[in-house]
């Protein structure tokens, strides 16, 4: 049953559009019910999910108000999947999905911080440049770092990160270690370009 809109027509009587109206309550009702809870249902007025359909560009054209914010589907260009964007009220774009999830990995953060992960080796005593650069958003400012020792053999060691050694503009941190071939897990909390 097709939806008939404008019904009834101005030349029909009442009895000769009822079943047009019967219809189109019909199909109100199937298109309601899509993604949500069925009338007189414990579940009425209520979400079973939200499905979004892939938007051609990011943000999609004309879809918000400035000043408001939103949801979106876009396919990522650095995940190369369908991901979930956010608008924020200022106009900026966050992929609130987006990530690689392994041992070299990123996402985003809601607020549309950036936060990088990595295992590196650092074999030698003093400085060792650890690079982000395998990561989609380029840092403009790191705003935090945090070092785990990984797999020392030996006297204990330590390690530490200079402030004066956070080069965003290079994508990387260094390093200072106190022996020789040790690993670290690094954390990277950055704003993205």
């Amino acid at each position: 049953m097709p939806y008939t809109n404008s019904i009834p027509f101005a030349t029909q009587r009442f009895k000769d559009s009822e079943p047009l109206i019967r219809d189109n309550f019909v199909e109100i009702q199937n298109a309601l019910i899509v993604n949500h809870g069925d009338f007189g249902t414990p579940e009425e007025g209520k979400h079973e999910k939200v499905t979004m359909p892939v938007q051609a560009a990011s943000p999609p054209g004309g879809a918000f108000v400035a000043g408001e914010t939103g949801f979106y589907n876009f396919l990522n260009p650095s995940s190369a999947v369908n991901e979930i964007y956010i608008n924020k009220s200022n106009g900026n774009q966050v992929p609130l999905t987006a990530s690689l999830q392994a041992a070299i990995g990123w996402m985003f953060l809601p607020s549309g911080l950036v936060v990088k992960w990595k295992n590196q080796s650092v074999p030698n005593i003093g400085d060792n440049p650890v690079n982000f650069l395998d990561a989609p958003a380029r840092f403009s400012s790191i705003i935090h770092v945090q070092l785990t020792i990984n797999g020392v053999v030996g006297p204990p060691g330590f390690i530490y990160v200079n402030g004066s050694d956070l080069a965003p503009a290079q994508q990387t941190i260094t390093v200072n270690c106190s022996v020789t071939g040790m690993s670290v897990n690094t954390l990277v909390i950055g704003v993205p370009v």
